[in-house]
């Protein structure tokens, strides 16, 4: 894991300060939120976050993002793309076109030679 860069002491806590800037690169605020930090970057990270209302905010969205992805992946409301595939059998327009295709250009053929052998005869 890779160690962040920060700035200025914090001589009372005796932790570095990141910057907004620093955390908008490095993508922090999801690194904090999927609980990637260490414990030192994750209390340097929640003093500029107590403090900064766009990281809140980010911070806040972010959870509730990874909670929804979480919860629809446990209850299976991400269903496997086989899953997809074989729900949708015989109506699923990937394996029917092709074969259509062939079967009207059959008929279409089957069509032609009938009125040319008719009109032929005739």
């Amino acid at each position: 894991e890779a160690r962040l860069i920060h700035t200025a002491r914090r001589p009372h806590y005796g932790l570095e300060r990141m910057t907004h800037e620093e955390i908008i690169e490095q993508g922090i605020v999801e690194q904090y939120v999927l609980n990637r930090l260490s414990s030192a970057d994750r209390q340097a990270f929640q003093e500029h976050f107590f403090e900064c209302d766009d990281c809140f905010a980010q911070a806040q969205t972010t959870t509730r993002f990874v909670s929804g992805v979480r919860h629809a992946s446990a209850t299976g409301a991400f269903a496997p793309v086989e899953a997809q595939k074989a729900a949708a059998g015989f109506w699923n327009p990937g394996w029917w076109r092709p074969a259509l295709a062939v079967s009207f250009a059959a008929c279409l053929l089957l069509v032609v030679a009938v009125v040319w052998l008719s009109l032929s005869r005739a």
